[in-house]
């Protein structure tokens, strides 16, 4: 079976989180020490800069062997017999993945499984290419192709990367099938892609509310930055006026639809940083706050105020007289807002069945954390901060 084994993997994330508890001695050093020993089976945790060595390590030893399998078949190697080679490639690799690197050594985000599937899909992605060459002239079959080989991975694997990529095929996909299409489905390709963006939206935050998979969240949760993120491009007037030019629509747009990409560049800005505030939700907050830097930037495209020097040095200032106020006024909760770093509050991850299993018996604290809320994780689309 293709994946990662679930019991392993939803015991890591607890264990990350009953650690972080630990941390901040929301309970006992005893109460720790029974929660991790129960959380066996798992994945062990692996430090960033160890994932990160892991990986290059791993793309070493990967391109290692393929230039020594390269000198040993060089005298077969040709158009004919190229994508058969690849394609064993691609197959060794993944069985490598799953017998060795998950089933027995059970690396999980440790860098080098990524590594791994990643150089995997890179050899699928060769076979196709020398299979069926001349069908990647066409941009449709290319956003089409790089949505599957990108999509089923990661939704085999649960791997936010691939997932990222696979929701920004599917973006392509929409534009260039409206496209090809022409006539007035090419006018209305802001549109489309507003609509798929907030499509996506909707559903990433309600499967965010009901997974009870903490890798499957943490994926929607990538499509929920990248809904966010998508419908205020979808909708800058920059980016479509620029876009247009390129497709040679320059005059297509009328002036009430000009207007409404205007409107849109400046309204949606400050709609993201209210409901951010109101709802609790990070990624709109954040997302909010770049756009509003974006939107400036597209004013000034079209109609320079001052000199860019002077320009940016009273952004600047006032960018840093806001941030300083903020950080003032939100040192303790207002509002159910807070500057106070993540770590310090209650992530809410859904394991109270654990602290309260009968085999540990009346866990003592003197904490008063109860372990209820939201959702873990979240990034903030979960409604917690």
């Amino acid at each position: 079976m293709l994946g990662y084994d679930k019991k392993r993997r939803d015991n890591y994330f607890h264990f990350l989180e009953v650690k972080r508890w630990g941390k901040l001695k929301w309970i006992d050093e005893e109460a720790l020490n029974k929660l991790v020993t129960a959380l066996i089976p798992r994945y062990e945790p692996t430090n960033l800069f160890v994932s990160i060595g892991l990986f290059i390590l791993t793309c070493i030893i990967i391109s290692a062997g393929v230039g020594f399998a390269a000198l040993i078949f060089i005298e077969v190697i040709d158009s004919n017999s190229g994508w058969f080679l690849s394609l064993v490639g691609a197959l060794l690799l993944l069985f490598v993945l799953q017998k060795f690197v998950i089933n027995e050594k059970h690396q999980f985000g440790s860098g080098a499984d990524e590594a791994t599937l990643y150089s995997s899909l890179a050899f699928f992605h060769l076979t196709f290419i020398l299979l069926f060459e001349n069908l990647f002239d066409s941009t449709l079959f290319i956003s089409s192709f790089y949505f599957i080989l990108l999509g089923v991975p990661a939704f085999i694997y649960k791997d936010r990367l691939l997932t990222a990529g696979a929701y920004l095929s599917l973006f392509a996909l929409v534009f260039f099938l409206a496209y090809n299409i022409g006539g007035v489905m090419t006018l209305l390709i802001p549109f489309l892609l507003m609509g798929l963006s907030f499509f996506g939206f909707r559903l990433s935050e309600k499967r965010i509310d009901s997974s009870t998979d903490q890798a499957t969240e943490q994926c929607w949760e990538v499509i929920n930055w990248i809904s966010i993120a998508m419908f205020y491009l979808s909708g800058n007037y920059l980016v479509v006026m620029e876009l247009s030019k390129e497709l040679g629509l320059a005059d297509a747009f009328p002036l009430f639809v000009k207007i409404i990409f205007m409107i849109l560049t400046a309204a949606i800005p400050l709609a993201y940083i209210y409901f951010g505030l109101v709802k609790r939700n990070l990624a709109l907050l954040n997302v909010g706050l770049i756009a509003v830097a974006l939107s400036v930037m597209t004013v000034r495209y079209y109609h320079s105020i001052m000199p860019i020097e002077y320009a940016l040095i009273l952004g600047g200032a006032i960018i840093l007289g806001i941030v300083w106020l903020a950080l003032k006024f939100w040192q303790e909760d207002k509002l159910g807002v807070t500057a106070k770093a993540d770590e310090d509050l209650d992530s809410g991850l859904k394991i109270e069945s654990l602290v309260l299993d009968q085999t540990f018996g009346k866990i003592d604290s003197t904490n008063t954390f109860s372990g209820e809320g939201g959702k873990f994780g979240g990034g903030g689309a979960s409604g917690n901060f």
